[in-house]
């Protein structure tokens, strides 16, 4: 498989995860964990930017989830996971986020200013 074609159904997992909110980890289903989880899901997320207004409101957040080939992100204000890998870009849209992956990032966010 080249790294386009890698890249694109990383890319398409990634928003049926989000979407249908099952997945696996540590090669384990979710429903072997009981239920799935926005914390259990970002559990090994690279880095976390937050977007927030001029007022410091909450507007959503940038996951990266994978690095170093391909680069991906999950983007939560525009609803988009979108991978990089050498010249190629992809970008999938998502439409239901049955994970809750903004409502966790928000109360993330919250914690953190306290």
């Amino acid at each position: 498989m080249d790294t386009k074609t890698e890249l694109i159904s990383t890319c398409n997992r990634i928003v049926k995860e989000i979407e249908s909110g099952e997945y696996e980890m540590d090669g384990r289903a979710v429903e072997e964990w009981g239920c799935s989880c926005a914390g259990h899901y970002l559990d090994e997320a690279l880095d976390i930017e937050y977007t927030v207004s001029r007022e410091c409101d909450y507007l959503g957040s940038r996951v990266c989830v994978a690095f170093g080939g391909p680069n991906i992100y999950i983007d939560t204000r525009n609803r988009k996971v979108q991978g990089y890998w050498g010249g190629d870009y992809v970008e999938r849209s998502y439409s239901r986020d049955a994970l809750g992956l903004d409502d966790y990032l928000r109360d993330m966010f919250e914690c953190l200013r306290g």
